[in-house]
């Protein structure tokens, strides 16, 4: 809550010390975000090499020359774990989803014990629309991870894409699987991913509970007043409060 700007120039001969306190607040999405990974492999030094250029080249942004190290990377060592799951991660990114799936199941092969692999097995799955397989991948996630609210988050979007899909008890009970993992995204986030509420609202409309949707949405405009999409949220309060106009 404290402003702060710093000027100096050439003619400036003297130092000014001012003590800040600084709070660091993750983003909205910052929950949402791809997952790393962790495994240690002792590979060939070239490898290494190849692929330490390959994340240095993703950072200054420059894509086509990475991929290319990583292919060397893997051409030097079959093997490469880290090497597969980054080439997958960025074929994703790239929209390449048939390749992302290639490289994510070579990855898979050489260590199955990546929540990661999963998570990204799911995302991939969901932009596919096959939502029953998107579950099932962001519930092995869970399974090695218990802790990431990402995985728990996505599986309920997948649930409530299921649910909306089916009929009668089958609904209701993808309907309450994809509640309750959404309630745990919440609590595992230390209740930041607001995106959340924007789920549960899709819920109780779906349930015929208008109030409850209109409540949520207004707590989720409330915590992010600046979003991309208050607008159309604000669209929608209006047609839920008055769905004959």
């Amino acid at each position: 809550a404290q402003a702060v700007r710093f000027e100096n120039s050439e003619g400036m001969k003297f130092m000014q010390v001012v003590n800040v306190e600084i709070i660091l607040r993750p983003k909205a999405d910052a929950a949402l975000a791809l997952p790393a990974t962790l495994f240690a492999q002792d590979g060939p030094r070239a490898a290494r090499a190849a692929y330490e250029k390959a994340i240095t080249k993703f950072r200054d942004g420059k894509s086509a020359e990475a991929i290319e190290l990583l292919h060397a990377a893997i051409a030097e060592f079959s093997d490469y774990f880290d090497a597969h799951f980054v080439l997958g991660q960025e074929m994703f990114r790239a929209g390449r989803d048939n390749e992302a799936l290639e490289e994510l199941e070579r990855a898979r092969q050489i260590n199955d014990r990546q929540d990661a692999i999963y998570h990204l097995f799911g995302l991939i799955m969901f932009k596919q629309k096959k939502y029953a397989l998107a579950q099932r991948a962001f519930r092995e996630a869970e399974t090695l991870k218990p802790n990431n609210p990402a995985s728990h988050f996505h599986r309920g979007m997948a649930l409530i894409e299921l649910a909306i899909r089916e009929a009668g008890e089958q609904r209701d009970s993808d309907f309450n699987e994809a509640e309750q993992e959404l309630d745990r995204a919440w609590e595992l986030s230390n209740q930041h991913m607001n995106e959340v509420r924007l789920q549960r609202a899709r819920i109780d409309e779906r349930r015929g509970n208008k109030e409850a949707a209109v409540r949520e949405l207004e707590a989720y405009l409330k915590a992010e007043p600046e979003a991309k999409n208050a607008a159309a949220i604000k669209e929608a309060i209006a047609k839920l409060r008055n769905p004959k106009k």
